[in-house]
């Protein structure tokens, strides 16, 4: 009974002194009962994994910033990004063309490249006798124009005819003069006021091709040509 006494119980035995056991290997995953040394070793495996600044609990404690919910912490800033998700996903590796389809640039460039430039003053207006047409403003056709490119004499009637192929009754005003060029421009002969030489003369047209006002200013009207 004595040497009884001085055995261990196997239930729940209570050691003293400085128990031994053998060092299961590293590999150990079973129900092995440890020692100080398996521990060691495991804890050493893991901090010598890290960089050398955190070899010490202290120094990843630091790392850290001392946070107990680190993991926790370090869940809500996530839950704060961008996700990876199909939209960027499509952008990836895309070209400018292809980027422009995706976010629907494609008709805002397309009406960019068909605006008028400022720089250009009106100069890139590509119809101007539609333009001035459309804003109701007055047309100066030209300042030294050629009318019939002879000196023949004309009707009253083949003058409006001219006057409507420059589109003379497309304006609420419309005007131009005649070049000094007397071989190259028309006589109206009918008027029975006198012939009008259109060399040099101010025509102006007001009103439609049905309702129009049309008057014409010579330098002197013409008679016996």
């Amino acid at each position: 009974m004595g040497e009884v006494r001085t055995k261990a119980p196997l239930d729940s035995p209570a050691f003293t002194g400085t128990p031994t056991t053998p060092t299961p290997p590293g590999d150990a995953k079973g129900l092995q009962t440890t020692n100080a040394e398996f521990v060691r070793k495991l804890i050493a495996a893991l901090v010598g994994s890290v960089l050398e600044p955190l070899d010490t609990l202290q120094e990843l404690a630091d790392a850290l910033g001392n946070d107990p919910n680190f993991a926790t912490t370090v869940l809500n800033k996530l839950a704060g990004k961008q996700p990876l998700d199909e939209t960027l996903t499509a952008l990836s590796g895309k070209s400018v063309d292809g980027l422009i389809e995706y976010v629907g640039l494609r008709e805002t460039i397309s009406r960019a490249a068909d605006a008028l430039q400022k720089s250009q003053n009106g100069g890139d207006i590509p119809d101007k006798d539609l333009f001035v047409r459309r804003i109701g403003a007055a047309r100066a056709f030209d300042g030294a124009v050629i009318i019939g490119c002879d000196d023949n004499p004309w009707t009253t009637a083949e003058f409006i005819v001219w006057l409507e192929s420059q589109g003379a009754f497309n304006h609420p005003y419309w005007m131009c003069r005649g070049s000094w060029s007397y071989a190259y421009n028309k006589i109206i002969t009918d008027t029975g006021c006198g012939n009008i030489c259109l060399a040099g003369a101010v025509i102006e047209v007001m009103g439609v091709r049905g309702a129009m006002t049309i008057r014409v200013t010579t330098s002197h009207s013409v008679s016996g040509w």
